[in-house]
């Protein structure tokens, strides 16, 4: 689900929870509509605020610890890539260095053992 589609869902539930609180307060008796209910209400709404945001936070990190580990495998993957074409740059070159004396030696070794004709 993209983010367009959740972003109208969360308005529109907002968005009727705040008609909805509205409408039920003009119908709430007096006693509900105290200062201190209002007071009891604006604290639990910031403790709700501080806990929403120390998940977001715990989110956050976690998000990033992942995405560090997975930066870490693919750096490390790059680096033994690198290595492994250097080695076998080498062993190619050691090969054809090889090979060469391997012909040499065997035209040496016909020369020696196949008289002309």
């Amino acid at each position: 689900m993209s983010s367009l589609p959740v972003a109208a869902i969360v308005f529109g539930v907002v968005f009727t929870g705040a008609i909805f609180g509205q409408r039920l307060s003009l119908r709430l008796c007096e006693r509900h509509r105290s200062p201190e209910t209002h007071d009891a209400i604006k604290l639990t709404t910031g403790m709700l605020s501080v806990l929403a945001a120390l998940v977001l936070g715990l989110l956050t990190a976690s998000l990033k610890n992942a995405f560090d580990a997975t930066d870490s495998q693919i750096r490390q993957f790059a680096a033994t890539s690198i290595l492994l074409n250097a080695q076998l740059r080498l062993q190619r070159t050691a090969q054809r260095h090889g090979r060469g004396c391997a012909i040499s030696w065997s035209r040496g070794a016909r020369r020696l053992h196949l008289p002309d004709h």
